[in-house]
């Protein structure tokens, strides 16, 4: 599929841009003088003729190099935006009206009424141009065209005259929707043209995560999402309230997540650990864990041993299937749990675990307790703690199909869970934008799916999408081989944590349906056309008409079509047998969310369905129709069935009984927000139902967005404006309508008024289906692996915290509804939330952040809160413990806050790692 050459060019107009061009730059490239000496002319289709290749090419190179494009954002509406797309030559040549569109990524919708009343590509609108000759004066100079998911092109139309050198345009936008993020503006541009052979170029000006091409987002029209939106970016006197608690620096001794006994002696002693003397004894099937203890503390003296007291200088590691917290807990016996005894008499430390994972996490603890005074020497605080967690699904969602993270990502990942007792990752393989695991027999899934780049036509790989540039080789572009995956499972298993892959269907499969596509036209041409259409996703006729959550108008895969369901099969089979020799696959997750209104209407072979099913009364009971059939496909494997939420509701929004299943086990992943009166009882709607529920609500802990409210925070916010981890610790999975806290645009509502008269909340009556808590991180901004740890860490930990221990004041429900100072038990809460947040806090600050720079992982740095307090500068952190620099020459020089000292003037603060390397973004203060 070509680019229209927006260009016509007139013989007096050719003239006067060769005499501007002659003035300008001597020495005019071949192109110019081509132009002179041949009047370009317009095919029926749209290209520019007599223009060779290296012509082209020389203006894509130039604009690549010269074109300045600036996006700043004017305002926000409650509805819409307003922005300027500003355009300038900073070149030495004019910029001609010929053989070239720009394509860009843009979240929002521009002037999303048109969007939604045709099919792709749609002409979203005329804008007007702003230049010195004829500030905002009307013009089709340009138009911008819809793509397909986000994806535009803006091209020029033929009443484009160029751009002189030094000279700038400016083209208004308007859209769907606010904008308050710069990162919401999607980086790397680029020019491409559809003469063939010619390569498409990156605009320089957009290049690269530091966004330099996005204005500040300085005014509050540019901050806040309506007039009536109450939250505003934090001033730094506002943040350090927000973060004024204790510093209580003894918090290096507890360990996260916080165990369930702790007994200390009453006189403080240490057992000191010398890797050179200690030697490890283990238990029967307990080498694996024997081997990371050993690794971890360079102990060389490792033994099988049925011994069942610890020897003095040792560590002894054993399995115990009675161990108990005590003899009130009702003989429950503890799958995961542990007992670790650290006896500074005998110089011996004893983990004795229910199962291997459990020893495992007795090691873990013990490690968090270790303080090293030499690379080989240790010590550990005598005690002895009975441990278990709360949940017996504790995990991590990680969307590698929108941007890709490498195999030694992902075992990183791996490893940094498991230090904090978390043991699931679940793998979001598939989306529209990409398909990431290799499937033995279906390899166009990999070779087409898994690649994206400059391709309008998708006739060689997926189009460039969520800011990859023109190219194959950025985040965009991956997948895990048979190979690489089955790695990645054996090293979850030795970190005893399971890997539960995702391929999310009907909707959201814009990649697999272009990747069978694909396959179907290559067996096509090669002669086979009876079998080319086995594993077909879509019907070739289907006219439906509908626009996805992510703006696809091709994203949803039939459910009328039998080669659907081979499909499905397949893949199940064939990630089956990958697992089968390693760890065997117990849980399928479909996806089924988001299946848009309009899928199926106008698909003959989907009419032709339903006339023989007379059960399905019309289109919309087509995804319910799907996920059973996939439900049957997974229990003929062998399997448990998972998916979001949504994907177990009828076509009338209601949940499907679960009698609709063959499987004995049904996972329903929660995510939708708390704040939604509709959907904020489904939770407990479904675990009361029978199914098993997996808690991930979006407000809480979905880790694509914000940490707090300012431009410069990186994320996406359609779910909240923001989440920080203060938000993610008190979420409390036991009491979910309690949660209920601030509305979308942080106005603050109560249980009461969103469970009245109106809207049933319905009790926990099987509190037994609620089986864990798992944090997501959608990746559509995430390009790079330490994007990802600054979006995850150190919030995650509050996850870990929260889905292994139940804080006291978790339990302490007030019966009162009044104001606090009338409620007793509302202050007491209130009080205990406050101690376990400043416990927390400390540890954190103190201890886990040092930890997770040792483990390599580059953390969100919080900025600083401050004041002026009678002359002087007083700073404070999110985390007590982190260090705080300042800067009085515009942070060309940086030092670390000394309290002692007066500063005056304009100061800048922020907070740095502790290895020096990094700095939160820096906040102004005044001090008089």
């Amino acid at each position: 599929m070509g680019f229209v050459c927006c260009a016509r060019f007139r013989l007096k107009q050719a003239f006067k841009y060769v005499v501007v061009a002659s003035l300008l730059w001597i020495s005019a490239s071949s192109v110019w003088t081509h132009f002179r000496r041949n009047k370009p002319t317009i095919t029926p289709k749209g290209v520019v003729s007599h223009i060779s290749v290296a012509d082209v090419q020389n203006v894509l190179d130039y604009v690549s190099e010269h074109l300045k494009i600036e996006y700043q954002l004017l305002m926000n509406e409650e509805k819409s935006f307003l922005a300027h797309l500003k355009l300038k030559n900073e070149g030495g040549r004019t910029i001609e009206p010929c053989c070239f569109t720009i394509f860009f990524y843009h979240f929002n919708p521009l002037d999303a009424v048109n969007l939604h009343k045709e099919k792709t590509p749609y002409t979203i609108r005329y804008f007007r141009n702003d230049t010195a000759r004829n500030p905002l004066s009307p013009s089709s100079d340009f138009e911008v065209r819809h793509i397909g998911g986000n994806s535009y092109r803006l091209d020029m139309t033929k009443e484009f005259k160029g751009l002189l050198p030094g000279e700038e345009m400016t083209i208004v936008l308007t859209g769907f929707r606010w904008i308050v993020s710069r990162s919401m503006i999607i980086p790397n541009w680029y020019v491409a043209s559809s003469i063939p052979s010619s390569r498409p170029r990156l605009i320089r000006s957009t290049a690269g995560d530091d966004l330099g091409f996005v204005a500040p987002f300085d005014s509050p029209e540019k901050t806040s999402r309506s007039a009536s939106d109450s939250l505003r970016p934090l001033l730094p006197p506002q943040r350090f309230e927000k973060y004024r608690i204790k510093d209580v620096r003894d918090s290096v001794d507890d360990i996260l997540p916080t165990p369930s006994v702790v007994n200390r002696p009453p006189v403080p002693k240490e057992l000191n650990v010398e890797s050179e003397i200690f030697k490890i004894y283990y238990s029967s099937g307990l080498k694996n864990e024997a081997t990371y203890l050993k690794d971890r503390l360079v102990i060389d003296y490792i033994e099988e041993s049925s011994e069942v007291d610890c020897l003095e200088k040792s560590f002894l590691l054993k399995l115990d299937n009675s161990l108990r917290i005590d003899e009130s807990d009702k003989g429950k016996i503890l799958p995961q749990g542990y007992k670790l005894t650290v006896d500074a008499n005998r110089d011996c430390v004893s983990i004795v675990g229910a199962t291997s994972a459990g020893v495992f996490y007795g090691i873990v603890s013990a490690i968090s307790l270790m303080k090293s005074t030499s690379p080989t020497e240790f010590s550990l605080p005598a005690l002895e703690l009975v441990d278990s967690p709360r949940f017996e699904h504790r995990g991590l969602m990680v969307d590698v199909a929108r941007h890709f993270q490498t195999k030694e990502k992902i075992k990183h990942l791996i490893d940094v869970l498991a230090t904090y007792k978390m043991n699931k990752l679940h793998l979001h393989l598939s989306d529209d934008e990409a398909w990431r695991l290799e499937i033995p027999g279906l390899e166009e899934l990999t070779q087409f799916g898994s690649i994206r780049g400059h391709d309008l036509g998708e006739e060689r790989h997926l189009m460039s999408m969520l800011g990859d540039g023109p190219f194959t080789n950025s985040s965009g572009s991956g997948f895990y081989s048979v190979s690489d995956y089955r790695e990645i499972l054996r090293h979850a298993l030795s970190r005893h944590v399971e890997i539960i892959p995702e391929f999310d269907m009907p909707a959201h499969s814009h990649a697999a349906i272009r990747s069978m596509e694909h396959r179907r036209m290559q067996l096509e041409a090669r002669g086979y056309k009876a079998q080319a259409g086995d594993y077909l996703l879509h019907d070739p006729d289907d006219r439906s008409s509908y626009l996805s959550a992510q703006f696809f108008t091709d994203g949803v895969i039939n459910s009328c079509l039998e080669s659907s369901y081979r499909f499905v099969n397949h893949v199940v089979g064939e990630v089956s047998r990958m697992q089968k020799d390693i760890v065997p696959l117990r849980r399928f997750h479909f996806g089924g969310d988001e299946v848009p209104d309009g899928a199926y209407v106008k698909s003959p072979i989907c009419t032709k369905f339903l006339q023989s099913h007379i059960d399905l009364s019309g289109p919309k009971d087509l995804k319910a129709y799907f996920i059973r059939k996939i439900s049957e496909i997974l229990v003929h494997h062998g399997l448990e069935v998972q998916g979001w939420e949504d994907g177990f509701s009828s076509a009338s929004g209601k949940m499907m009984s679960l009698s609709s299943f063959k499987s004995k086990v049904v996972v329903s992943q929660s995510w939708y927000n708390i704040w939604e009166r509709t959907y904020v009882k489904r939770a407990y709607e479904y675990a009361n139902e029978g199914y098993k529920v997996i808690l991930t609500p979006a407000t809480a802990v979905y880790f694509d967005h914000p940490q707090e409210p300012d431009p410069e925070d990186w994320g996406l916010h359609w779910a909240t404006r923001y989440i920080d981890i203060k938000r993610t610790f008190f979420f409390a999975p036991d009491s979910y309508y309690d949660n209920i806290d601030f509305d979308f645009w942080g106005n603050r509502i109560s249980k009461q008024q969103m469970c009245g008269m109106t809207i049933e909340c319905p009790p926990l009556k099987s509190p037994e289906n609620i089986i864990g808590l798992e944090a997501a991180i959608w990746s559509e901004t995430v390009r790079s692996a330490d994007r990802l740890d600054s979006m995850v860490w150190p919030r995650l930990l509050a996850v870990a915290e929260r889905g292994w221990h139940k804080a006291d004041w978790e339990s302490m429900q007030a019966s009162c509804n009044g104001a606090e100072q009338d409620c007793p038990e509302l202050k007491a809460r209130r009080k205990a939330k406050v101690l376990s947040w400043t416990k927390f806090a400390n540890t954190v600050g103190h201890k886990e952040l040092r930890r997770l720079e040792t483990l390599g992982v580059k953390y969100y740095l919080p900025r600083p809160g401050a004041r002026v307090l009678d002359g002087r500068l007083e700073v404070n952190t999110l985390f007590p413990g982190l260090v705080v620099q300042t800067s009085v020459d515009d942070g060309m020089t940086w030092n670390d806050y000394d309290s002692n000292k007066h500063y005056s003037g304009t100061v800048l603060i922020a907070t740095r790692s502790f290895d020096g390397n990094r700095r939160s973004g820096a906040v102004k203060i005044a001090v008089q």
